[in-house]
């Protein structure tokens, strides 16, 4: 019975938790969800059961509480996109890692070097998660931080070649065109 509930909190867990950083495709989520209820139901009787579910809910909450959505989901993404491709729905936004780490080093120029201010919301990444990536990835000391540094270098030179005015907003509209939603 336990595994049965603990199937339908992570399907309502996905969707409630993962639906805006990583496109979850919240009907078929909600499909699964309704699915594993149905069969506990079924198997166990509705008033066993809901209490059974009700209790897992909590428990799985607290965990991806505990765990942070961030990470729990991309963990859900990475495990369950192979059992069903179409759980998470493809970014229409693909863009290479290398052009991902240009947008996040010219970012970091033009908020250095420009004075760019950024929105607090949507988070940054929530913003990257849309389209495929994994923030943390991108941070000093991982994955790319190397290109991140290099991309950020080369608009930092682009900002001194080309003047702070016209440098600055030539590297602004750059950043804009990605994110539209992240620039002030």
């Amino acid at each position: 019975m336990n595994g049965i509930a603990r199937s339908a909190s992570e399907f309502n867990a996905l969707r409630v938790f993962c639906s805006e950083q990583f496109s979850v495709n919240a009907e078929r989520a909600q499909k699964y969800e309704q699915m594993y209820i149905n069969v506990g139901v079924q198997s166990f009787g509705e008033m066993k059961f809901r209490a059974e579910l009700s209790q897992e809910y909590a428990r799985r909450y607290k965990e991806v509480e505990i765990t942070r959505s961030a990470q729990w989901c991309a963990y859900q993404r990475d495990h369950l996109e192979h059992q069903d491709t179409e759980l998470f729905i493809k970014s229409k936004n693909n863009i290479s890692a290398d052009d991902m780490a240009m947008v996040l080093g010219s970012l970091v120029a033009a908020q250095v070097s420009c004075d760019l201010k950024i929105k607090s919301y949507p988070p940054l990444n929530v913003v990257v998660a849309r389209y495929g990536f994994n923030y943390p990835d991108f941070l000093p000391g991982n994955l790319y931080a190397p290109v991140v540094e290099v991309k950020m270098n080369k608009a930092r030179e682009f900002i001194d070649v080309m003047g702070k005015s016209r440098g600055c907003q030539a590297i602004i509209e750059t950043v804009r065109r990605f994110p539209p939603d992240l620039v002030q």
